[in-house]
């Protein structure tokens, strides 16, 4: 059960830790986050700024308190995050049911929108905090060969929750099917528009209206064959 509780810290430290500084990296970073919770329309205009702060802060606190050797600190790290971890999945639902779409800013820099997939990731953390607050209160001894691959798994797993996000967006982006060429907009019923050679000519037929239908054939003919032209010029008499 030790070796369980410490695979768990690790993953919930490195998680915490991506999470904290994801949002406090930069001033551009904690402003999105700070935005996202706006987008969320959940708080007054006027706890935004100071919920951010705070949630930047247990975070951090999470991270230090299951990172120090002691049992009493882990305890409350794991119970501090069994906490957060239930405030943001009740938001995150709170959200969605309201039909609401912010982007995730769990980590700072990921763009993908708050969907089902942050509920479940969530609530499988919430677990594993949950199983780290029974584990605690055995009293087992360690040994270093069971520790260290114990910690060093968890921290892997964390860094895998961590970068979710963008591993989900690459699969999104390989796997959606090909639609029109970035850039282009098209509109229901909207036909395609001429090329340059087809509008270069229609404006051209267009641009004598005031001449016969055969001296407009004969100025079109002229452009159109330039060695004519040229030909026609050197057997001119001089």
């Amino acid at each position: 059960m030790l070796y369980l509780l410490l695979g768990i810290r690790g993953l919930l430290t490195v998680v915490f830790l991506s999470a904290f500084l994801g949002k406090a990296a930069s001033r551009s970073r904690f402003t999105a986050f700070a935005s996202s919770l706006r987008g969320m329309r959940l708080l007054p205009t006027v706890l935004i700024r100071p919920t951010a702060v705070l949630v930047v802060a247990a975070e951090l606190t999470v991270a230090a308190l299951l990172s120090v050797p002691w049992r009493a600190a882990w305890a409350s790290g794991l119970l501090l995050a069994e906490l957060l971890l239930t405030a943001f999945t009740t938001a995150i639902v709170l959200s969605l049911r309201h039909g609401i779409h912010v982007p995730c800013r769990c980590f700072g820099a990921a763009r993908t929108e708050l969907g089902p997939r942050h509920v479940i990731r969530n609530t499988l953390l919430m677990a594993v905090s949950a199983g780290g607050l029974v584990a605690v209160l055995r009293q087992e001894p360690a040994h270093q060969y069971g520790a260290v691959p114990a910690v060093t798994a968890g921290m892997l797993i964390g860094l895998l929750i961590a970068f979710s996000d963008a591993f989900f967006r690459l699969f999104d982006e390989l796997f959606s099917p090909a639609g029109p060429a970035r850039g282009t907009r098209i509109t229901r019923g909207e036909r395609p528009r001429p090329s340059a050679g087809r509008a270069h000519h229609k404006e051209t037929d267009h641009a004598l209206p005031h001449r016969s239908g055969r001296a407009r054939g004969r100025a079109l003919r002229g452009r159109s064959d330039p060695h004519r032209r040229s030909d026609q010029a050197a057997a001119r008499p001089r």
